[in-house]
């Protein structure tokens, strides 16, 4: 579980990563606001959807005839009967327990600092005071240090703001309450959570927040407040303390860049969708870098196979691709050849008969060659998404019995790990 999530993470890093880019060099600058908006909401939604297509590959449902394909395997020789040399080992080790463990507590930080964040709003509900300022609700507090926020369709305001300030304030914040700003806010930081280490997360955090900001000072704008006067009521208060996380508030992005966007002219549309289109060589390249992020890197317990494991592809001959991480004599080979050993796992594997796919399942399942010649440790390389295929090709492989001829380095028996895959798929 927690590997899947560091995949998902990462897949989901170089999506963001791409969209914030093309949103900071192509689009951020024009001052179509909705446009903008929606662009950022959109490369959320992409990048999510993405990183879960990616870590589901293999979607399959109906059918019935199904042809059992081996494709080529793969052997790997170890230094001894312990397994896999060192470097390969600390490799293994960093991949499946330290980044993980690294990953889940930069997530409980995080978390920690949402729920704290929650906390702080939930105080200043609780110590606050219903009141309708121009037919709107509010509640009003007496913590003066706070700058008036929103989340959700509750509005803060301190009680030191009266007149036309006031009204200004509530016009802004009933803007954000009223377009659900909160829910993009709260969006963005889930993603924060997911992918902390990840710079595009704030970035594209940040670019947000501005762009909601921009929606809700061109309320007050349009309400009829006098521009200049609203100006100044942002500088006054550009000091006051906010919250980092979840809620809209006045002073939630740079000031300068705010007073700027309210003069500028707005992009012409042809402009804009020019400007868009810079985004679809940035995510094909997101595409192609993240469908070579390696899922299996991550989870499997055998390191030494892992690079050669993705090389093989199913194939109709039954020869094996032997590949060695060590000069050896001879490799470990099966009584009667490997024609044998495929008869062999043909005769012992058994279709589950309660599923029915219509597309290709691959199960790429691993073990050890000892020095004596039986095959142990079993493990998986690469599993399907459906465990009744990975169970039946596991039982296969333990269900034989027959002694291998070890391989031979230096004259003397040596383990080896050998990698075999074994596709179900129509016939």
């Amino acid at each position: 579980m927690t590997v899947s999530l560091l995949y998902f993470s990462v897949v989901l890093s170089i999506f963001l990563f791409a969209g914030a880019t093309t949103f900071k060099l192509a689009i951020e600058n024009s001052n179509a606001v909705r446009w903008n908006h929606a662009f950022i909401l959109s490369l959320y939604a992409l990048a999510i959807f993405s990183a879960i297509w990616f870590l589901f590959p293999d979607r399959n449902d109906t059918v019935n005839l199904v042809h059992i394909l081996i494709g080529k395997g793969i052997v790997t020789i170890t230094n001894d009967e312990k397994g896999p040399n060192t470097i390969a080992q600390g490799i293994s080790y960093c991949m499946t327990s330290v980044l993980p463990t690294i990953y889940i507590g930069g997530i409980f930080l995080m978390g920690m600092r949402f729920v704290i964040s929650i906390f702080k709003i939930i105080r200043l509900v609780i110590c606050s005071k219903k009141q309708t300022v121009n037919g709107i609700s509010i509640r009003v507090h007496n913590y003066h240090a706070f700058v008036p926020c929103s989340f959700g369709h509750i509005i803060l305001i301190p009680d030191n703001l009266a007149g036309d300030e006031l009204g200004m304030v509530v016009e802004h914040e009933y803007a954000h309450a009223r377009k659900h700003h909160w829910i993009g806010q709260l969006m963005a930081e889930v993603v924060i959570i997911l992918s902390w280490y990840n710079p595009a997360s704030y970035i594209l955090r940040n670019s947000l927040r501005d762009v909601q900001e921009y929606e809700a000072d061109n309320a007050v704008i349009t309400a009829g407040y006098p521009p200049m006067q609203y100006q100044m009521l942002l500088i006054r208060t550009a000091v006051g303390k906010r919250f980092d996380l979840l809620a809209n508030n006045l002073n939630n992005s740079s000031l300068n860049k705010r007073i700027k966007m309210m003069r500028i002219t707005k992009t012409r549309l042809v402009g804009l969708v020019a400007r868009t289109f810079a985004v679809i060589p940035a995510l094909a390249m997101a595409f192609v870098i993240s469908s070579m992020v390696p899922l299996n890197a991550m989870s499997s317990t055998e390191p030494s196979v892992i690079q050669q494991a993705e090389s093989p592809r199913p194939t109709h001959d039954n020869n094996l691709a032997h590949k060695s991480a060590a000069p050896i004599e001879s490799m470990p080979s099966f009584p009667g050849g490997e024609s044998a050993f495929y008869q062999c796992i043909s005769e012992l594997l058994e279709y589950p008969e309660d599923v029915k796919v219509d597309k290709e399942q691959r199960v790429v399942v691993g073990f050890k060659i000892g020095v004596d010649g039986d095959m142990s440790d079993f493990y998986f390389v690469k599993k399907s998404n459906n465990s009744s295929f990975n169970a039946a090709a596991m039982d296969a492989l333990k269900k034989i019995q027959v002694k291998w001829i070890p391989a031979t380095k230096d004259g003397k028996p040596v383990a080896a790990s050998f990698v075999i895959p074994i596709n179900f798929k129509l016939k």
